[in-house]
């Protein structure tokens, strides 16, 4: 018996041993999409790369004078990511397991992200043969940019477009329009590689893109008519790439949304909770995100505010609350069909925002005026906008249009506009006492434009929606942030004298009584919704959903930071109402409105409830333009912003300046660095080839460094200093 079972058992233990032989023997090195050949890389950050192997087989990549390795784990992947690098190529990438993937022709520079729908989606090649007047016959032909390149992920997966192209009159057709026009303007002023990764797919509403984790958290999502599942586009176009190194996202979508009444007044909670989650998931934190509002198209009244249409573009609008998100506007691109033809245009106003936003161009006017604040004074309604770049102007006419005031009765009336003081001043005689404003939301001309030639954004001073009955509307008050302790109040108001109906999906945060008043209950977030049914004379009115926001009471009442120029120093200036429990303030400056430093630390005066002057000189501000804000800390650790001011002093020469130029043994080098840290410093020989590489702790500020020449060959180098804030260059002759 022993015998037969000894035989057995070593019979069994061969035929694994065979078995995982032959697995492992058949389970080769895989680099999936997005990985191929032509592709780019994202400089300056970490780059992960990924694959399958067999269990526990040892893979070693190498790239770019890098060499890493690691072994596939019990699913078969493995993981391995590089250290940051500056643009370089062409490069070659290989790894090695029991077979050896080779994929050439790489570049390390920048790539985005380019999602949304059919806006982003069509291509070069649909407006050569659908749209004679806005033609690209032309653009294909002529298309020849080796550093521009581009992968469709849907095209890839289905098989059609498969891989990275190289910008040329064969591919270029291929390619998303307002991408194309996007990075071919980045990769023009910016002089390396830049690569698109196309994941937009025309026809999809906004619940396709939301990722498991938030759809997952509703369990009661209202979908859109026609859709059954949500989630399906993130897990189909998405999840392939997700941590595939990009600068930032840009995107065109809302379109699908706008022709469903159900989901438009639920878009704006959606699109921000679909900015978060791709944010997380990527594992980026918060990278850029810049979108295109969705043009005007088929609206019926002057004022259409009950329209899907112009909910979709508040809602678009009101995302511009998340960090380091912006907004092209497009309203004057719309042709009376979704798919405007001009994307030209619309990939250069969002290659705008890039350049000033994130590669150091920081005097470029990138957005339209933008509406602030309404200030009434009589009879006139004085509207300020940001965003005013040059000035503002009308694009054509010498009258302001598309501008619509209302009084408390809610009936709008055009208005006659002008420009005065870099402000818009508004009237109508029918209504003496204006409360609300409206522009370009509806069958109507528009002309408010900056010098700069963009476009103002449409907007309504407060959010309403409106049905297509007789004079039935429903307003409801922003909410988006209210405080503990604040009095019961109502949600919204009908102008029909018809109930409400109320209902809030967090009881814990508010509860609306009988009488259709909002108790506050917690500090949370839920959302407030709106609806009337309407009778024989009104018809019933769109669902109106608003975010309510509830917050513990702050420890301080502000008054907005001020900053003057005196000589060479900037003076600023704050004060407080009201201090409770306040600990601190720190002084914050920065030289691109988005990275602020800490300058000074003010201690708080004591607790009170009367007016506290606070005042700081900030003796060595940045040459160019300075930003500055008050961080406020109470004794809790709990932070409070103030408002951002800007003041600006004479820039700087942004270039690297090298003497003495030729040279043999030593040069000295001097730069302007925009902020204090390590920079990387490269030496490229003419073949593109680093041949010596070395990190600088730079100050804010003006720089001089030495580099010794050692080793050299005779020849011509160019040096490159390069980081997330910095990439400039200089050629150097080595005697």
């Amino acid at each position: 018996m022993f015998n037969i079972s000894s035989r057995l058992y070593r019979s069994i233990v061969l035929s694994f041993t065979i078995l995982f032989f032959i697995l492992k023997v058949q389970a080769k090195v895989v680099v999936p999409m997005p990985f191929y050949s032509h592709m780019v890389l994202q400089r300056n950050i970490p780059v992960p790369l990924w694959g399958t192997a067999a269990v526990g087989e040892q893979i070693e990549l190498s790239f770019n004078g890098q060499i890493k390795d690691t072994v596939a784990g019990v699913d078969g992947k493995w993981r391995i990511v590089l250290d940051p690098m500056v643009a370089n190529g062409p490069l070659t990438l290989t790894v090695k397991g029991t077979n050896t993937v080779t994929l050439t022709d790489i570049y390390v520079g920048e790539v985005w992200n380019c999602a949304g729908q059919s806006n982003m989606d069509t291509r070069l090649s649909y407006y050569q043969t659908n749209n004679p007047t806005w033609g690209y016959a032309d653009t294909i032909a002529n298309a020849t940019d080796s550093l521009l390149r581009y992968i469709d992920v849907r095209y890839t997966i289905l098989k059609r477009n498969v891989g990275w192209n190289v910008i040329s009159p064969s591919t270029a057709g291929g390619c998303s329009a307002t991408a194309y026009f996007f990075g071919k303007a980045l990769q023009k002023k910016l002089g390396c590689a830049v690569g698109l990764l196309v994941t937009a797919v025309g026809g999809t509403f906004i619940e396709g893109w939301l990722d498991p984790a938030t759809t997952a958290a509703d369990t009661n999502m209202v979908m859109p008519n026609g859709l059954t599942t949500v989630g399906d586009q993130f897990n189909q176009f998405i999840t392939p790439v997700l941590n595939y190194g990009i600068k930032g996202t840009i995107c065109m979508h809302g379109e699908q949304n706008a022709g469903d009444t159900l989901t438009a007044p639920l878009y704006g909670d959606r699109f921000k909770k679909l900015i978060t989650s791709w944010r997380k998931d990527w594992g980026q934190g918060d990278f850029p995100f810049y979108y295109g509002q969705i043009t005007m198209f088929n609206t019926k009244a002057p004022v259409d505010s009950f329209s899907p249409r112009v909910q979709i573009r508040e809602a678009q609008r009101f995302a511009l609350s998340l960090p380091k998100t912006s907004m092209t506007v497009n309203v004057d691109l719309g042709t009376g069909t979704w798919h405007f033809p001009n994307k030209y245009e619309a990939g250069r106003r969002l290659s705008l925002i890039a350049l000033a936003r994130d590669y150091g161009y920081d005097t470029l006017e990138y957005s339209g005026p933008t509406f602030e604040k309404l200030g009434v004074q009589g009879n006139k309604a004085k509207l300020l906008f940001s965003h005013r770049g040059l000035g503002l102007k009308m694009s054509t006419g010498t009258t302001l249009t598309g501008f619509y005031i209302a009084g408390a009765n809610g009936v709008w009336y055009k208005a006659t506009g002008s420009i005065v003081d870099s402000m818009v001043v508004l009237t109508n005689a029918s209504v003496p006492n204006p409360t609300r404003v409206s522009y370009a939301q509806g069958k109507t001309s528009y002309n408010l434009f900056n010098k700069n030639g963009l476009p103002a954004s449409p907007f309504n001073s407060d959010l309403q929606c409106w049905s297509d009955g007789v004079n039935q509307i429903i307003s409801i008050p922003e909410t988006s942030n209210k405080t503990l302790g604040v009095p019961d109040f109502s949600p919204a108001t009908t102008t029909s004298g018809l109930p409400i109906t109320y209902q809030t999906d967090n009881a814990s945060v508010a509860t609306i009584d009988s009488a259709g008043l909002i108790h506050l209950e917690g500090a949370g977030t839920c959302h407030i919704t709106a609806y009337q049914s309407g009778d024989s004379t009104y018809r019933s009115s769109v669902t109106l959903s608003q975010t309510l926001t509830v917050s513990n009471p702050l420890p301080i009442a502000f008054l907005p930071l001020t900053v003057t120029k005196k000589n060479t120093v900037a003076v600023l200036h704050w004060a407080t109402l009201t201090e409770q429990n306040n600990d601190h303030f720190e002084v914050q400056r920065s030289i691109d409105g988005i990275s602020f430093t800490s300058i000074n630390n003010i201690a708080s005066k004591e607790n009170n409830t009367t007016k506290i002057e606070y005042g700081y000189i900030d003796n060595a501000p940045s040459k160019g333009l300075n930003y500055y804000r008050i961080k406020q800390v109470d004794k809790s650790g709990k932070v409070t912003y103030g408002n951002v001011v800007t003041i600006n002093f004479t820039s700087y020469d942004h270039t690297l300046k090298l003497y003495p130029n030729p040279a043999k043994e030593i040069i000295t080098f001097s730069f302007y660095a925009k902020e204090q840290g390590v920079q990387v410093v490269n030496i490229i020989n003419a073949r593109g080839v680093v041949v010596k590489k070395l990190t600088i702790n730079a100050i804010l500020g003006e720089n001089n460094q030495q580099i010794s020449l050692a080793g050299l060959s005779k020849g011509n180098y160019f040096i490159i200093l390069n980081n997330n804030t910095l990439n400039i260059s200089s050629r150097l002759e080595k005697l």
